[in-house]
Formats: C-alpha cells, sequence, structure tokens
C-alpha cells in the first residue's frame, strides 16, 4: 500500500494525533512521478530513490538525518507504449521543408522561412544573454522553451502541437464513449479513470524528449535539464489542465463532497459551541492558499502551499510551536479558506509533482504537511473539536 513513513515534524502528528483517529500507522499519499524522473540518468538531478522489490512502488526520502527526514512512498509511473508508437508517427510526419512554409502554404519560398528562424535566433540571443536581474535563469529557461514549442516550423513545437491535438481527441473520444455506455472492451474502470493522466504523462515524456534532443542546450546541465521539463509541463497544462483536473475530480469527488459539506457547517457550529474559528488565523495564508485552484501549473500551486507553512508559521511564533500545533494551525486554515475541490488539488500535485521539486527547500514538507491535514480533516467527524478546541 502506497504511504507516507514519517518522521520529525509532522512524523509526531502524525502518529499521535491522526493515527487516533483514523486508527492507521501513517498517511496514505497516492502519487506518481513525472518527467523529470523519466530523464533523472541525464540531468543527474541529487536524490534518494530506493526502488522496492516490486518495481511498483519507490521510497524518496526528503530532507536530513534521522528525525529530520521525510519518506514518501510514490508509485512508478509507466508511460502507455502506444505514445512509443503514436509520437513516432508524428516524427515521420513532420515535413522536412517546413522552414519554406507559412501555415502549411507555400508563402515567398525559403527567405521567408529562413528569416522567420533568424528573428526567433535573434530573440532566443536575447533572452538567453539578458542580465539575471532582468530575468532569472527560470524564467529564461521558459521563454526559450516556449519559443521553440511555439515555433511550427521546428520539430519540437510540430511535435508539442500534434501530441497536444492527440491528447484533445482521444479525452472528446472517451467523453463519447461514456455518453453512449459503450463497454468496456476488456479494460478496468480503473484503466478508463485515469486515462487522460497516462496519457499526459506520456505527452510530457515524449515531447521533452524531442526538445532535448534537437536543443542540446536545454540539457547542458541538471539544472537547465530540470527546468526545461518544468516549462514543457506547464506549456502542456496551459492547454489541457482542465481535461486532466476534471479527471481526477471525478475520482475524488465524494470526498470532496463531504469535506466541503464539513466546512459549510464549520461556522453555525463555531458559534453554538462559542469557539472562535478565527483565533490563530493569518489572513495572509488565507489568502495564499485560496490562490491554489486559480493556478494550473505544478510549480504555481506548490508555491501556494509553501507559502500557506511560512505564514501559518509566522503566527505561530507567540506559541509553542510544537508538532501537534503546527498540524492543528494548517487544519484550521484549510478549514476556514474552505477551497473547492481540496482533495482533487492534492491529488493533482501528487500525481504531477517531480522528485526533483519536492526535494528543493520547502516544497516537500510543505505538500507532505498538508496532505497529513487533509487526511485528518477527511476523517475527523467533528472538526470544531479535533482541531479548533485543542490545547494551544
Amino acid at each position: 500500500t502506497a504511504g507516507l513513513i514519517v518522521a520529525g515534524p509532522a512524523g509526531a502528528y502524525v502518529g499521535s494525533k491522526i493515527g487516533q483517529v483514523v486508527g492507521v500507522a501513517g498517511v496514505l499519499i497516492e502519487g506518481t512521478v513525472s518527467v523529470g524522473v523519466l530523464f533523472a540518468g541525464v540531468t543527474g538531478t541529487v536524490f534518494t530513490v530506493k526502488q522496492l522489490q516490486n518495481e511498483e512502488k519507490r521510497l524518496l526520502t526528503i530532507g536530513g538525518k534521522g528525525s529530520e527526514q521525510v519518506v514518501l512512498v510514490r508509485p512508478n509511473v509507466t508511460v502507455d507504449p502506444i505514445w512509443n508508437d503514436i509520437t513516432t508517427r508524428v516524427r515521420r510526419s513532420y515535413p522536412k521543408d517546413s522552414g519554406g512554409l507559412m501555415d502549411g502554404f507555400p508563402f515567398f519560398g525559403d527567405k521567408v522561412g529562413e528569416a522567420t528562424k533568424k528573428e526567433r535566433e535573434r530573440r532566443d540571443r536575447e533572452i538567453a544573454f539578458s542580465k539575471e536581474d532582468e530575468i532569472n535563469t527560470k524564467e529564461k529557461v521558459f521563454l526559450l522553451v516556449a519559443s521553440s514549442l511555439n515555433d511550427k516550423r521546428c520539430l519540437p513545437g510540430y511535435v508539442y502541437r500534434e501530441l497536444i491535438y492527440e491528447v484533445k481527441r482521444r479525452v472528446e473520444g472517451r467523453k463519447q464513449h461514456t455518453r453512449n455506455n459503450l463497454p468496456l472492451k476488456g479494460r478496468t474502470v480503473q484503466d478508463i479513470t485515469r486515462e487522460t493522466r497516462q496519457d499526459v504523462h506520456g505527452i510530457i515524456k515524449h515531447i521533452t524528449a524531442t526538445l532535448l534532443e534537437v536543443r542540446p542546450g536545454f540539457s547542458s546541465s541538471p539544472r537547465i535539464t530540470e527546468l526545461s521539463a518544468m516549462a514543457v509541463e506547464t506549456l502542456v497544462f496551459g492547454e489541457i489542465y482542465d481535461d486532466v483536473f476534471d479527471e481526477i475530480c471525478d475520482e475524488t469527488r465524494q470526498q470532496d463532497i463531504n469535506l466541503e459539506t464539513k466546512f459549510s457547517s464549520l461556522e453555525s457550529e463555531a458559534k453554538t459551541k462559542d469557539v472562535d474559528l478565527q483565533k490563530h488565523i493569518s489572513q495572509e495564508a488565507i489568502i495564499s492558499i485560496r490562490r491554489l485552484p486559480f493556478y494550473h501549473s505544478v510549480g504555481d500551486k506548490l508555491r501556494c502551499c509553501v507559502e500557506l507553512l511560512e505564514f501559518v508559521s509566522q503566527s505561530g511564533t507567540n506559541h509553542n510551536m510544537g508538532a501537534d500545533f503546527l498540524l492543528t494551525l494548517v487544519c484550521q486554515h484549510l478549514a476556514v479558506a474552505a477551497i473547492p475541490h481540496l482533495n482533487a488539488e492534492c491529488a493533482f500535485l501528487e500525481e504531477f509533482a517531480k522528485d526533483e521539486q519536492l526535494l528543493q527547500g520547502k516544497e516537500g514538507y510543505a505538500l507532505v504537511t498538508i496532505q497529513a491535514s487533509i487526511h485528518f480533516l477527511n476523517a475527523s467527524d467533528d472538526i470544531i473539536q479535533d482541531v479548533f478546541l485543542v490545547q494551544d
């Protein structure tokens, strides 16, 4: 079973509080590894990944040593082999003379193609050689990747456009299949409910691989390669986020309905029990976490989680900020913020956050802490009693 083995700050809470309510030793986290791991051999990124015997799960160690470590057990992502065939077909269909075409039609021959190529190269040089205080490295890589993938005449741009179209076509086909109540034809219900996510993992892998092949500068260092993969992911979700998130929402619908029902009755219950819901609430933290649904990229969503924890920690500096109280504060903020589809939001991050992102700085701890809090809120039958009436 996928799970969360927690030591350190979050561990004390999981063991002492969630274990009592849920009756389990750890918090279940179902997640996957995105393209970053697929390129781990190329990038040389340093992280601790131990392959389990059945090769279906991995241990990802976050943090320092001993009690400072948090270990996530994450399933491996297996990309559907069909995307190898689809990508091969797309690459073979790439028009070799596309540099002289304008949207598929001959237009002033090769001169326009050459002029367009030179203009793009000029813009790319301006971005690449701009000063760090003008455009930081992360923004530079994103702009350069976007330039390549938006160029319909280059192979990465062609592959990007065609694979995005293929995913959308497959999504529409599945919707039609569901509307018509057609038979599964050998596939399980679980296969059907995860197909869009599997497709997205597949195209992120192949678009990134094509980009690194054609633009070797994007693999010039581990950090640049990692940023390039993140940029590809961000651009892909800019096109098909709604389809992916809708699929996750279908999966977590009952959990989120139950949780939102609990949140909706908080104020009335608090008045009945004379409880001040706002006593330890940071409005900055509420603002940060309420931005979560409006972002479509993993990086932006993780930043909301990190900001939540930072503001919560600051608001608790006048109290004994032990592990229990920190997790209690996070639960309080999530309950007061009452974000729609909270389980789906975290499931999205578990699915698509790369190991590298979770191992850098605060992102991994933020996701672990928030996921532990959500599991506790899901399990609680009385949020006022369990979260707001605990001892400071």
